[in-house]
């Protein structure tokens, strides 16, 4: 409301009745006035931002007023009013209505019907000289102007609307009454913040951060002593509003402890006064700010309490829509390019969908061009050239329409590193060159500079001071042409380039030469040589390493990968959530595959570099499991339930609540209390309708997207309550070979080459240069196409390299064939009996195949009677101990296991008590007409265990497995449902409904030994860091020390046997070793002349 105006009685009747009835009863008590439109315009003004449904419906009581008011059919003898209303002029009132309706209008994306809106405002009122009120509507012109990126108007507008202001504040008696100073001041502030906001959509931050200056003059020059205390309150809300957005200009001027410390102050005000909606925009915009510099994990935290803010926690933003997630439309862009960074690719669609809806509906071309150039890039990284490049075309259109430079030189820099990936290296060099122009004609920007970060440049040539390059642009572009300079042996080129980029990061070239050759490896030379921009500091090191084996410089070269490795890991720490973990590592296994060749081809001249490369290995392998497994046993498995908003590293004040409830729940919470129960049961419902009544798949694409959509909101919900993990370190050799037994050798692969390191890197999205999938320079000739197959044959006392058993070509057109061959035995045990000896003949070309390429080259050197078989990348699908050499499987020779990795074993080996009696058996069966034999398994298989607790039928439920998980031995017989699109989701099916991998984590789980007798338990999705994710990986996260699993379907029947023969051999066996049990019972499967594919899939994981 007007602060001269009261707030009449009426209104809040008024506001309860549609607007015909409204209309009839203000005529009824005599407030058909020009007052009462006006009193109605400042209601829906006043929620707009807050409930724009209740403003739409001021608005329509005041439109039919207006309508009223414009025939002239007042009431007759209408009731007295206040003079300050009685006054108001109808020809104004309209105009206020107007104004509301074209802020209504704005907030929904409809930008023209609000411009015109506004316009007639403005004509009315610079009719009857209500200059105030005419600069408040070149204001909102202003702003709705460049929405449509129509800058040069807008920038018109602005100036006037200041020029206006000021002449106002200069001659305050000739102010109308209405308009205090206060307001004014506030009004000029405004002004200059809007073509602040000008600037920084053409990219002039220099002039943005100048104009944001002068509005700060202004509401510092306001006495707030002399002001009410909601005066106070709204100067404060100013003030917030005017940290916020310098800090945009800031950070865009690469000085970002400045931003930093103006995005803290702006979030602690916006906290005290209670504008919940704003401290989001400033945590949206400290998340960007954090990413910007490479510090993920704060950048996540930040994004998390924006979203609590401006979507709120418990809700699932596919559930919103475009009106509901407009005020969160900045957060989602940002978070698409965060999920980028952290190789989230399905998260960072479907946040680029949601942006790319709300920016088209509101016809807001710039952030619309961002959207498109981070949709390019996200095709880029999906090595999807062909969809990446109509994307970035497009985007450099826009930018090149909107005359923003700075965008523009962004998307053709992606343009190049598409060139490059495509192996286009001709073109991508003549798009480098154009931009090295561009970036070469630069002017430091070193004046008022408030921290210690590195320069800025600048174009010299672009008008007005645009901005056309920041660092992390002059970063990538630098890159991207050293990376092109190694990979053509220009040795040259890549020693000027690499100058020139230990400079804009604040590295000393020489310095860094110096620390190498001394090779003090501490964390105090890391920190030296790793400056204020980790991230790139990674990624130049990693090409310095390559640059110096390209020179013969080995020594060298080993050194700035290890450093690479340290701030690789260093950033990996510190992120919190397992799968950010896992995916971080998607696209660099490049930096630990360059390292381990680089050492096993010096292992001639130094064979001590064979165990420094098996260390590396590990340190590339399962470390998130590893993790995993370590929080598991340390008694520390506890929720992360932080409410966003108290911790105050950030910016937000300790104490204050988020405006949603805390989404950890606690036992007695219910579906209509925890939103994450809520979306497990709509999950249950859809992994039902998924399975099909026959237990085949029933997926079509409304059931795909409906269960996209409900797993990424509860993936958001789980990710806010995960378990915090600890930090793990690999095993060394020498303490692997220690954990293995005397009769034992461990055989441990490993892919090494250029598609083991497809898709490596993942820059700043903003900054795109994904490296190309080519040969390593310096790579030997020799080498296969494709990447080489390595393993590692170790025992108690030695460790033998065999080198490039295969490449992956070769080894996956066999894991094809064997596929192929596997799945003609799902045509049913009728067409396996009839074909049974043209389907053996097969399935064994392909299983001797498999042998020769993995196995025949180590089996002079195979004397143990165990082997343990820890697989990497598509090895871990392979059935090791069902592979055929020419007579018999490998099982019959030797007893097999499989682990993660050498890490695992050895952390298992140290926390579980060898030969440990079996005191207790659980065994849980559903009952479902797809697999009738699941509950005659379990309680055949009772028999064996005089402490046997059976869990059928309705008690094979939650509960019921939480009761089953304490004994020694855990039985499963169920529906498993294996997701490789979505892994994490993998389930497994109970009475009442399905559990996913990380509710299994959670599971209070004592058995030693889990038995999943279920379809695909054992198969995993292969992410970063050859990290297997499926059902098996819950159970082993839990605490297991050994897990049954099957690689693929099982079938109902043989299924039964198989378990009856693996117990039998189980409890009569001294160790109670379940390899050797399993061994047994497939050898049993064997004689009876079975099809592999009945016994095959079954595999023990662990020792």
């Amino acid at each position: 409301m007007n602060a001269s105006m009261a707030v009449p009685n009426w209104l809040a009747t008024a506001g309860t009745l549609e607007p015909a009835p409204a209309l009839q009863f203000l005529r009824d008590q005599g407030n058909a006035t020009p007052a009462a439109l006006s009193v109605l315009a400042d209601a829906a003004l006043a929620q707009v931002e807050t409930d724009l449904g209740r403003a739409q419906h001021w608005l329509a009581i005041g439109q039919a007023l207006q309508t009223h008011v414009s025939a002239g059919s007042l009431v007759a003898e209408p009731k007295p009013t206040p003079s300050s209303e009685a006054n108001i002029p109808a020809a104004i009132a309209t105009a206020q209505l107007a104004y509301a309706q074209a802020r209504i209008a704005a907030h929904q994306g409809q930008l023209t019907e609000a411009e015109n809106a506004l316009r007639s405002a403005q004509a009315i009122w610079q009719g009857a000289n209500e200059q105030a009120w005419a600069a408040r509507s070149l204001l909102g012109l202003t702003q709705i102007l460049a929405m449509q990126g129509r800058y040069t108007e807008a920038e018109a507008t602005a100036r006037n609307a200041i020029a206006l202001l000021t002449t106002l504040d200069s001659a305050p008696d000739s102010a109308p009454d209405s308009t205090p100073d206060f307001a004014r001041l506030l009004q000029l502030a405004g002004a200059h913040h809007n073509l602040a906001t000008l600037f920084v959509y053409t990219e002039r931050h220099r002039a943005a951060l100048t104009a944001y200056e002068q509005a700060a003059t202004v509401l510092n020059s306001i006495d707030h002593t002399r002001l009410d205390e909601a005066d106070v309150e709204q100067l404060t809300l100013e003030l917030a509003h005017n940290a916020l957005n310098r800090a945009s200009a800031l950070t865009f001027l690469d000085q970002p402890e400045a931003a930093e410390q103006a995005l803290r102050q702006a979030s602690e005000d916006f906290t005290r006064i209670g504008d919940f909606p704003d401290r989001g925009r400033a945590q949206t915009n400290l998340g960007r700010l954090y990413l910007r510099t490479g510090r993920y994990a704060a950048a996540l935290r930040a994004f998390d309490r924006a979203t609590a803010d401006l979507i709120g926690e418990a809700t699932s933003e596919t559930t919103l829509t475009l009106d509901q997630l407009r005020q969160a439309d900045e957060l989602l862009l940002e978070q698409a390019m965060a999920y980028l960074v952290m190789n989230l690719l399905p998260e960072a669609e479907q946040a680029l969908a949601r942006s790319e809806a709300l920016f088209r509906s509101a016809d807001q071309p710039y952030e619309l061009a961002q959207t498109l150039y981070t949709w390019g890039i996200l095709r880029l990284r999906a090595t999807e050239w062909a969809s990446a490049q109509p994307l970035l075309a497009e985007a450099a259109a826009r930018f090149a329409t909107l005359q923003n430079h700075f965008w523009l030189n962004r998307t053709r820099l992606a343009q190049a590193a598409l060139a490059y990936r495509q192996g286009d290296l001709q073109e991508a060099g003549t798009h480098l060159e154009t931009l090295w122009v561009t970036a070469g004609v630069t002017a430091t920007n070193e004046q008022n500079r408030t921290d210690t970060s590195p320069t800025v440049q600048t174009d010299a040539k672009e008008p007005a001071g645009q901005l056309t390059w920041d660092i992390a642009g002059l970063a990538e572009l630098h890159l991207l042409r050293l990376r092109l300079a190694v990979e053509q042996r220009d040795v040259v080129g890549a020693d000027a380039t690499a100058n020139t980029l230990a400079s804009l990061l604040g590295l000393d070239l020489t310095e860094i030469h110096s620390a190498v050759a001394t090779s003090h490896d501490t964390p105090e030379e890391t920190a030296r040589l790793t400056g204020p921009l980790p991230h790139y500091a990674l990624r130049f090191h990693h090409l310095l390493g390559q640059l110096a084996q390209t020179t013969g410089n080995f020594a060298v070269a080993q050194i700035h990968y290890q450093h690479a490795l340290a701030i690789l890991e260093e950033q990996r720490a510190t992120l919190p959530v397992e799968e950010i973990r896992t995916a971080f590592l998607d696209d660099k296994a490049e930096i630990y595959v360059d390292l381990v060749q680089l050492l096993l081809e010096r292992a001639d001249e130094d064979p001590t570099l064979v165990a420094a490369a098996f260390a590396t290995v590990e340190r590339a392998r399962s470390r998130a499991l590893l993790e995993r497994l370590l929080t598991a046993t340390s008694g520390d498995a506890t929720h992360q339930t932080t409410a966003p908003h108290t911790a105050t590293a950030e910016g937000v004040a300790p104490g204050q609540p988020a405006n949603a409830p805390d989404v950890a729940g606690d036992a007695g919470t219910t579906a209509a209390t925890d939103p994450v129960e809520a979306l497990r049961q709509r999950l249950h419902w859809l992994y039902n309708q998924l399975l099909g009544e026959s237990g085949s798949r029933n997926l079509n694409s409304r059931l795909s997207e409906q269960l996209l959509q409900e797993e990424a909101a509860l993936q958001r919900l789980e990710w806010r309550r995960s378990t915090l993990l600890h930090q793990a370190e690999p095993v060394d050799l020498q303490t692997f070979q220690a954990a293995l037994a005397d009769d034992q050798q461990a055989i441990v692969y490993t892919i090494l080459g250029r598609e083991a390191a497809q898709g490596t890197e993942a820059p700043d999205p903003s900054t795109e240069t994904t490296n190309r999938t080519s040969p390593l320079p310096g790579e030997p000739s020799t080498s296969p196409p494709g990447a080489e197959v390595v393993a590692f044959l170790i025992d108690r006392n030695s460790i033998r390299v065999f080198r490039r058993l295969t490449d992956t070509v070769a080894l996956q057109q066999a894991l094809d064939e064997l596929r192929f061959q596997l799945g003609r035995a799902e045509l049913g045990k009728a067409y396996v009996e009839r074909h049974q000896e043209r389907l053996r003949v097969r399935l064994h070309e392909v299983l001797a195949r498999l042998y020769q390429l993995l196995l025949a080259p180590l089996r002079p050197l195979l004397a143990a009677t165990r082997l343990l078989i820890v697989p990497a990348g598509p090895l871990h699908r392979l059935p090791f101990h069902a592979l055929w050499d020419g007579e018999t499987y490998l099982l019959a020779n030797y007893e097999c296991s499989y682990a993660p990795s050498a890490s695992v074993v050895v952390m298992r080996r140290r926390q579980t008590p060898q030969a440990e009696a079996i005191t207790s058996w659980a065994g849980l069966a559903v009952n479902d007409e797809a697999i009738p034999a699941a509950r005659m398994e379990v309680t055949g298989v009772a028999s064996y265990f005089p402490n046997a607790h059976l869990y059928l039928d309705e008690a094979a439920g939650r509960q019921g497995l939480e009761r089953a998980a304490q004994a020694n031995i855990l039985h499963l017989a169920t529906h498993g449902l294996f997701r490789p699109d979505n892994p994490f989701f993998s389930a497994l099916k109970l009475a009442d409904g399905w559990i996913d991998v990380r509710e299994i984590y959670r599971l209070p789980l004592q058995a030693r030994l889990v038995i999943l007798s279920a379809c695909e338990s054992g198969a995993g999705q292969i992410r970063g860091g050859d990290e297997v994710v499926g059902l098996a990986r819950g159970f082993l996260g839990a605490g297991a020390s050994e897990v049954v699993a099957s690689l693929w379907n099982v079938h109902d029947e043989s299924a039964v046997q198989l378990m009856d023969h693996f117990y039998r051999h189980l409890v009569s066996e001294v160790q109670n070793r379940p390899a050797a049990a399993l061994r047994a019972a497939q050898l049993a499967a064997i004689a009876a002349q079975q099809h592999p594919y009945y016994w095959a899939p079954f595999f023990v994981i662990g020792e």
